[in-house]
């Protein structure tokens, strides 16, 4: 796996590579990520009867990711420079809020 451009962090694609991930749209989640995405939006992966029910979960709860995504994008899109990744401007304006979490740690540049 040496495109790490898909996943929201460096650590999230060392993450996937060693423990494996889901792919969203070119995107890489970590199981850890799903996890997290899951109890907020308020989906039981781990309870589906099959891969098939597992699969569509999956993509409701990704939809609902991708809509929030939308919403996030048209709110701070007047602050990015063309070309700035928008992980790296939240990430910058978490750290300064004082959360932990570096601007070293956002996704590398695809």
């Amino acid at each position: 796996m040496k495109d790490k451009s898909g996943f929201s962090t460096k650590m999230s694609a060392t993450m996937g590579a060693l423990c494996g991930y889901e792919r969203h749209e070119g995107n890489g989640f970590t199981k850890d990520e799903v996890s997290v995405l899951a109890d907020h939006y308020g989906f039981d992966l781990d309870g589906c009867e099959n891969a098939l029910m597992r699969a569509g979960a999956m993509r409701n709860m990704f939809r609902r990711v991708d809509q929030d995504g939308l919403r996030i994008m048209a709110l701070i899109g007047r602050y990015l420079e063309e070309g700035e990744d928008p992980v790296h401007l939240v990430t910058a304006g978490l750290a300064a809020l004082g959360f932990d979490i570096t601007t070293e740690d956002d996704a590398e540049e695809g």
